[in-house]
């Protein structure tokens, strides 16, 4: 089997510890089922008779009891209907075959019987309905906390008349903060359930308890149907409106009250719903504001880290809201992929892609159990996208495909069946059929294991049946072990799943799963071999970035998005992180400054965080410092000279009578840490290049006091004037 996630949740919400489940009941193969699915935090309580029963009912240990049919003395509809006039509190789940259903039917109907599980059970079906029916005993028991705690408003409006009638105004005034009192009493309720009911997801709306049926067989009217009570989880929640603030206003004069109107005798209570809804928050009463406030000055561009950071920030914000796969942008798993194309090999975006997964799955067994097999259909196909090839995903797609034919069969159940046996044989000559043309297990509704599925409600335990089974089984086995040969994990899965649901051996599907492990290893390791070759042709042809479909750049992504654990990966990180920085100072060199940035940038974009980024981050930070303070120029009389060397008039044009007697120079020159002078230019003379010389031979000499930045001395560049006169 491929590993599961190391994010993986419980499938189910906790219900509240310790309850009991027991069960009346002599057949080994349903007690070892009940053994293998009931919780180790729940009691399973093994009786063979109401007797027996009785006392763990009176302790009030008991939660929820299954009756087998089979092993009950009596009337079972009778005895189902004083357990529950007895104990309120206890759901009851009878199993049975279809002809011992038509016996509890009325009570099935009202609701007394809360359950059907037909025969032959297995252990996903067994667990559905435990599962159903702990969830069914806690709404109840909520449903009852609320009941308590409901105020009666029929006596507040009747109180409200007879003031209003005699008082006036203040008679509503009188009963407004009861009813107030009351809906905080109902919201607190709301708030508390919806609080303890989750594993820290928002609890949706409780539905409507329902009777249903849960049966293989076609000849009833509700076949194997999800178990209601337990509400179906959204994959987001929606934010709830704000109210609009309204402002101040000067209070009215006081209108005469109208009366209150008797509310209607045969009105019914709240249902469930509306009151765990919780209370709807009053509009807050603000001031206008006097000034209007000052603008928000430009917020600074983020770093690269920053960004990364604040997206993966949002998106686990998403993700804790319940925001799972909408509004679309916001959600926690666009948010997640948006991190993930600004780092491929963030292990964070990974992780919160495989919890979102997780939550989907959650709900989709949660909408399963509901009934809504649309709804968790569309959660299992995102969270496969995210996280394919899980046991978990291909058994949760197989189990809805399932449900989908059962209540197709159950649409298409023919009223006026007269020969069961004749149409079961009909049902598996078509299965065979199927199975001869390769349909196996679609087209949906006219398949292989449609049709089987038809056959055994209608010849359960025909030679022929078992046959058509048989060599259902071996070609799902071959379907599954031919994509393991693929590599194709995700088919694989798939065919394996719905192999184990046909009844396949276990032991040959773990022989499929080892051999796709396999596989797959070879396939990673050959495709690896391949990518490091690619990324070492291009890394020896200097493509580090060009062309964009082959350079070294993409080639590693390929190399991290395989199998980012591979030593390969680490190596070729750090040659490709090596080169770039390389080019990075060939154009901190050449002064290049905005070049070197995005060389820097690329190298940072692998991965590679070593001390050679450090220390290039650094000569860039020093190398944009200078060329600031280079072309930050000021005057010479701005700096403390302390060491003054006068320029020298030129004896060669006193010597040789040349026409100028006087000019100027205009130059520039750094003033050094130490105080030297240094790199002296020429940038202005009259006459030129005659007192050029003279004048750069002067500065040479002087000497300034250092200038001093944040406690530093650093280099400073001057400009300054030189005259020349022979008189």
């Amino acid at each position: 089997m491929l590993p599961q996630s190391e994010y993986e949740s419980p499938m189910h919400a906790s219900a509240q510890a310790p309850v009991a489940i027991a069960a009346i009941s002599q057949d080994r193969a349903l007690i070892g089922l009940l053994r293998s699915v009931v919780d180790p935090g729940n009691d399973l309580i093994i009786v063979t008779s109401e007797a027996e029963l009785t006392p763990h009912l009176n302790s009030r240990r008991v939660s929820v009891a299954l009756l087998d049919s089979m092993f009950i003395e009596g009337d079972l509809a009778a005895m189902a209907e004083r357990m529950r006039e007895t104990w309120p509190d206890l759901v009851l789940v009878v199993v049975g075959t279809a002809e011992e259903q038509s016996k509890v039917a009325g009570q099935i109907t009202s609701g007394v019987v809360y359950r059907f599980l037909h025969r032959p059970v297995s252990a996903p079906r067994v667990r559905l309905f435990v599962d159903a029916a702990l969830r069914r005993h806690e709404v109840e028991n909520v449903e009852r906390t609320l009941e308590q705690v409901r105020p009666d408003f029929s006596k507040l409006e009747k109180a409200a008349k007879a003031k209003s009638s005699s008082g006036g105004p203040s008679a509503i005034r009188a009963v407004l903060p009861g009813v107030i009192g009351a809906a905080v009493v109902i919201a607190g309720a709301g708030i508390w359930f919806s609080r303890s009911s989750g594993d820290g997801e928002k609890a949706a709306p409780v539905a409507e308890p329902s009777a249903q049926v849960v049966s293989q067989e076609t000849d009833t009217p509700a076949v194997d149907s999800a178990p209601a009570g337990t509400p179906p989880v959204a994959a987001a929640t929606p934010e709830p409106a704000q109210a609009e603030p309204v402002t101040t206003a000067p209070e009215p004069a006081p209108l005469a009250a109208a009366p209150v109107a008797e509310p209607p005798a045969a009105a019914q209570e709240d249902n469930v719903r509306n009151r765990l809804r919780p209370a709807a928050s009053t509009a807050a009463v603000v001031q206008a504001p006097e000034e209007v406030a000052p603008l928000t000055p430009q917020q600074p561009v983020l770093t690269f880290q920053e960004r990364l950071d604040a997206q993966l920030a949002q998106a686990e914000a998403a993700l804790q809201r319940g925001e799972l796969a909408s509004p679309p942008g916001r959600n926690a798993v666009d948010l997640f992929k948006g991190a993930l194309e600004l780092d491929p090999s963030n292990a964070l975006a990974k992780g919160g892609l495989v919890r979102v997964a997780d939550r989907l799955l959650t709900a989709a067994e949660r909408a399963l159990t509901a009934g809504n097999t649309d709804d968790a259909r569309r959660m299992v196909t995102v969270a496969e996208s995210l996280q394919p090839a899980t046991a978990r995903g291909a058994f949760l797609a197989m189990q809805i495909e399932r449900e989908r034919e059962r209540e197709a069969l159950t649409r298409a159940k023919d009223n006026d069946l007269q020969d069961k046996l004749e149409k079961g044989a009909t049902y598996v000559r078509l299965a065979n059929a199927r199975l001869g043309s390769g349909a196996l297990i679609e087209p949906s509704e006219d398949n292989a294991r449609f049709y089987l599925e038809a056959a055994r409600q209608l010849i359960e335990g025909d030679p022929r049946l078992a046959e058509t089974e048989r060599a259902l089984q071996k070609a799902l086995l071959e379907r599954a072990g031919s994509a393991a040969a693929a590599g194709n994990a995700v088919e694989t899965e798939r065919w394996l799943a719905n192999a184990d649901s046909a009844g396949a051996q276990r032991q040959e599907m773990t022989t499929i799963r080892r051999a796709l492990q396999e596989t797959v290893i070879g396939a990673r390791a050959s495709k690896m071999t391949a990518l490091t070759q690619t990324f070492t042709n291009a890394m020896a042809a200097n493509r580090l970035l060009q062309p964009a479909s082959d350079n070294a750049k993409a080639h590693l992504l390929a190399m991290i998005n395989t199998d980012a654990g591979h030593p390969a990966v680490a190596s070729a990180r750090q040659t490709l992180a090596n080169a770039l920085l390389g080019e990075f100072r060939t154009a901190l060199a050449r002064g290049d400054l905005n070049a070197a940035g995005t060389w820097l940038n690329e190298a940072r974009g692998t991965g590679f965080t070593g001390e050679d980024v450090k220390t290039a981050e650094g000569s860039l930070v020093a190398a944009r410092e200078k060329a600031a303070q280079v072309s930050n120029v000021v005057g010479a009389n701005a700096l403390e000279r302390i060491e003054y060397v006068a320029p020298k008039f030129p004896n060669t044009s006193r010597n040789r009578g040349m026409t100028p007697t006087s000019g100027f120079v205009e130059l520039e020159f750094s003033v050094m840490p130490d105080g030297s002078t240094s790199n002296v230019v020429v940038t202005n003379a009259n006459p030129r290049r005659i007192f050029d010389s003279a004048a750069i031979a002067a500065i040479s000499e002087w000497r300034y006091k250092p200038v001093m930045r944040d406690g530093k001395a650093v280099e400073q560049r001057v400009a300054v004037r030189i005259r020349f006169s022979d008189q």
